[in-house]
């Protein structure tokens, strides 16, 4: 395949980089590329509306009044946020591959679109979770998806940071965009301080949320 006349920092951004080798692996890193930024962004508007929505919409006062338990109803919709990220993640799984294969008539490729959608879901969960607890600090839909997607593209921007300029490769630990790496993961290799990372930071911030939450006057 001829080389892209984009400058190396264009192609970066763009996610067409690895374009330059025609196989599959290529067009999966690419792919990922894309469906990454799109999952991303839904969970950080997912997490800054899942609980401010209702105090927006004034619907707080007849919810969590009804003979409910408070704990129960916020428990429920973050099940629901949780559950959404993963039934995203269930839909790319499908639709690529039905499309794959149905334009390469085979299915040896199924492992590697597994591995690739299963990739996402820890990512998701991340800026979910991130997403969550900025949304009960600021109390405002407009603050907390301000906020979130501003946290959103500073870790892609410290990503391509990262790509473009050799020698910055410590600065992984700060952008979860780094954190699970689809080259590694379609070889069964993880970094066990991004694991961690993801672990503690994503269960602190939903612990921290409903914590607050209950705590919380709604109305």
């Amino acid at each position: 395949m001829p080389e892209w006349p984009l400058p190396r920092i264009i192609k970066i951004i763009l996610g067409v980089e690895a374009l330059i080798k025609a196989d599959f692996s290529s067009y999966c890193k690419t792919v990922y590329f894309r469906f990454s930024l799109l999952a991303y962004s839904h969970s950080c508007i997912l997490g800054s509306l899942v609980y401010l929505k209702d105090i927006k919409n004034k619907t707080a006062d007849f919810i969590y009044t009804k003979p409910i338990h408070k704990g129960a109803i916020i428990y429920c919709k973050l099940f629901a946020a949780i559950l959404s990220p993963a039934l995203i993640a269930v839909i790319i799984f499908l639709a690529a591959s039905v499309t794959v294969a149905l334009k390469m008539r085979s299915t040896i490729y199924f492992m590697q679109i597994f591995l690739s959608t299963v990739n996402l879901l820890p990512g998701q969960m991340l800026f979910l979770a991130i997403s969550l607890y900025i949304s009960v600090l600021c109390n405002d839909i407009a603050l907390a998806l301000n906020y979130s997607l501003s946290f959103l593209v500073a870790s892609f921007t410290i990503s391509v940071f990262i790509d473009y300029i050799p020698g910055f490769g410590f600065l992984k630990y700060i952008t979860p965009f780094k954190y699970f790496l689809l080259e590694d993961t379609l070889n069964l290799k993880f970094d066990i301080v991004c694991v961690a990372i993801t672990v503690f930071v994503a269960t602190l911030c939903y612990w921290l949320t409903i914590k607050n939450m209950k705590h919380r006057d709604l109305f």
